[in-house]
Parts: C-alpha cells; structure tokens; sequence
C-alpha cells in the first residue's frame, strides 16, 4: 500500500479537522477510552492504565496528552509485544479495534487527503491479520 504524496501543511489541515478542532464537530477524538465510553476519564481509561502498570508501562509526567491518545495506545502495544504479547493483543482487541470501529468510518468519510484514510485501512488490515478480528 502506497500512502498518497500529501503536503505537510495539508496533513496538518487535515489532522486537525479530524482529531482536533472541527467547526462542523470532531469526526474521531483520538482517544479510545471517548471511543468505548463516549466520554473521557471513564471506566475503560482507567481500565487501560491497570493494563499499562502490569505490563510495567508508566505514563511519564512530561507526556502532554492522555494516556488513552492513539499515539500513545501504539506505543503501548510496540513496547508490550515482545515481552507481553498477551497484554499487547488485549490492547489492540479491547481499545484500538474499537476506536477503528467507531471513528474508522468518520475518518474515511471526512479525510480529503486520503492520507489518514488509507492509514485506517492499514490498521484494520493489520488487525486483522493479527487477531483475526475484523470491522465487517
């Protein structure tokens, strides 16, 4: 897959219209527990944190974004999957694959790069290669 050539300032046009700022409503809050809950500080943020700690995982104080933000959901699950490839599976089944699920359509829909749309894809293909699980 060959992500689309995109200038920078229309990435970050685009980022921000869908995970940011949106006039029209943002069509994908970047953030897993908003995706399961429809709120953040909820019940699976707090349930994603117990995940990090047994896994040995710490949010470190510098970090300026919520531990549930899809960028720090990869990294998790980078970290984890050599030496916790349960814990990382349980990451992508129960946070990532439902951030996909709700948001992956909006994203498709409303990304007029085709950059992010296409990353969706990658994603859910490498889910499913994965675990199995698919959006269908």
């Amino acid at each position: 897959v060959a992500l689309p050539q995109v200038a920078p300032s229309e990435l970050q046009a685009a980022y921000t219209a869908l995970f940011v700022s949106n006039p029209s409503g943002l069509p994908a809050p970047p953030y897993a527990g908003y995706a399961l809950d429809g709120e953040l500080f909820g019940p699976s943020y707090h349930r994603l944190l117990e995940l990090y700690r047994e896994g040995g995982l710490e949010v470190q104080e510098t970090w300026r974004d919520l531990p549930d933000h899809l960028s720090a959901l990869g990294e998790a699950i980078a970290l984890l999957n050599p030496r916790r490839p349960d814990l990382s599976r349980r990451l992508v089944q129960e946070f990532l694959h439902p951030w996909l699920k709700r948001f992956g359509p909006a994203v498709k829909a409303h990304d007029p790069t085709g950059f992010y749309r296409e990353l969706v894809e990658l994603l859910e293909e490498a889910i499913h290669a994965k675990t199995g699980v698919s959006e269908a």
